[in-house]
């Protein structure tokens, strides 16, 4: 049997279709493989998007089973023969996974030896926690963090650097983030997405205004808790040409006239999301809303700490003081918590664009009784259903999405809930009809994607 001569080219166009995962290198596919079929459109995948938070450690390949047997192909490919372990490598290091600390070291000497190599890299992610054995020392951890900045020196094309750290010394997480920023800034031009641990965000406040600038590809962005009480007022605004949602963190609430007033003078031409993972009265963003208010197709308000907010705010305005309608007249998706003050939605109406309306129930369930239940149910219908059916509050409203149910694994719970919730679905769908809104569907999901 005579063999049969493929050029190179054509092998590696195979391993290409071969080792590939989506959403990989790319968060804009990565939201179209994570929502499993739910986005289709262009303009579906940019509103799962702009759900994201960062903080639910979203675009992880670390976590993903499908991405390790993929990784396992990709390195059986390598063991063929010399050619093919020419020809692979490029696609094993396209992302570079570290899941043990100690195999950092043979990696950065891999990447030094091989300029292509380098040149391959998109993505970096790493996980390092407390019980691991091989970090158990402050040495170990420098060393870890020496060799993890050299990488980062050397792969200048890379897109994706996912980092999550897992210790309860806060220290810690100081020292191990200590010097990831600087070189990303430096070497690493083309990043569109950069998440830190838990703790910080990412960013310690007092780094942040030196570095954040220099990552002008950036997709997404969390300010650091606490940023909004460093005095920025002199300092110079900041652009982003290509950020799209701007999560502004725990902090919203300390945010003041002054440095809401700075927000507002920043260069944000793509921005079409804003984020607040808390509320307060005192919070000031008139300046900022004026600014880009007009742009935003998305806002979300989120319970960052899982912590029941005061529903007696009645005076909590966000610092929107002009009619919503005219503030936010592109305003196509609105996500707020389940238990919110009372007049937090009539902040956003009545409005004319909106045509996504999403609940997220509060996690903590403290038992399955149908009781609980019940007051929810009316909770939802006081303060989120019966401001919406307000006549021509929302005439192109269409989608309405209660999420973060009781999953169908607590038994009890989940029984109960859908007891009491479907029986009103059908409620809500003619309470909404019979005033004019022609509502496609209202769902509930067990968690947010």
């Amino acid at each position: 049997m005579s063999s049969v001569w493929i050029p190179p080219e054509l092998w590696k166009e195979i391993f290409s279709q071969a080792t590939y995962f989506p959403g990989e290198h790319s968060i804009l596919e990565w939201i179209h493989y994570k929502a499993e079929g739910r986005a289709r459109t262009t303009e579906e995948i940019d509103q799962e998007l702009a759900r994201q938070t960062l903080s639910d450690h979203p675009f992880m390949l670390l976590d993903e089973q499908p991405f390790s047997d993929q990784t396992k192909l990709r390195l059986s490919l390598l063991l063929v023969c010399k050619d093919w372990l020419h020809m692979t490598q490029e696609y094993l290091y396209g992302s570079i996974i570290i899941r043990r600390p100690s195999k950092i070291s043979g990696c950065l000497n891999t990447l030094k030896r091989n300029e292509h190599l380098r040149r391959s890299v998109r993505r970096i992610e790493f996980k390092l926690f407390e019980g691991d054995s091989e970090m158990v020392d402050t040495r170990t951890i420098e060393t870890f963090q020496r060799n993890m900045a050299k990488i980062i020196e050397i792969c200048s094309e890379m897109l994706i650097f996912r980092g999550t750290l897992e210790y309860h010394d806060g220290r810690t997480f100081d020292q191990v983030n200590l010097t990831f920023r600087p070189a990303l800034a430096e070497y690493c031009p083309k990043l569109q997405l950069i998440v830190g641990h838990k703790a910080l965000d990412g960013y310690p406040a007092i780094g942040f205004f030196r570095y954040i600038p220099l990552f002008t590809n950036l997709f997404i962005l969390q300010l650091p808790p606490n940023i909004a009480t460093v005095a920025a007022v002199h300092k110079p605004p900041i652009s982003l040409p290509n950020l799209r949602v701007l999560d502004l963190g725990n902090q919203a609430p300390l945010i003041s006239l002054e440095f809401g007033w700075y927000l507002s003078r920043w260069t944000l031409p793509s921005l079409d999301t804003v984020h607040l993972g808390t509320i307060g009265a005192t919070m000031r963003l008139e300046a900022f809303w004026a600014s880009h208010g007009s742009k935003l197709k998305t806002v979300k308000i989120y319970n960052a700490q899982n912590v029941t907010i005061g529903r007696r705010l009645s005076d909590i305005t966000l610092g929107i003081t002009v009619a919503s309608k005219t503030l936010f007249p592109n305003l196509r998706q609105l996500i707020l918590p389940q238990n919110g003050p009372n007049n937090l939605i009539s902040r956003f109406l009545p409005s004319l664009s909106l045509e996504v309306y999403e609940v997220a129930l509060h996690e903590h369930w403290p038992d399955g009784n149908a009781a609980l239940m019940l007051h929810v149910r009316e909770q939802l219908s006081t303060d989120h259903m019966e401001p919406l059916l307000r006549t021509s509050t929302c005439p192109n409203l269409r989608t309405i999405n209660i999420s973060n149910c009781p999953r169908g694994g607590d038994d009890l719970l989940a029984m109960n809930w859908a007891v009491v919730q479907n029986s009103k679905y059908e409620v809500w769908k003619e309470q909404f009809a019979a005033r004019g809104v022609k509502l496609e569907r209202i769902f509930r999901s067990e968690n947010p994607i």
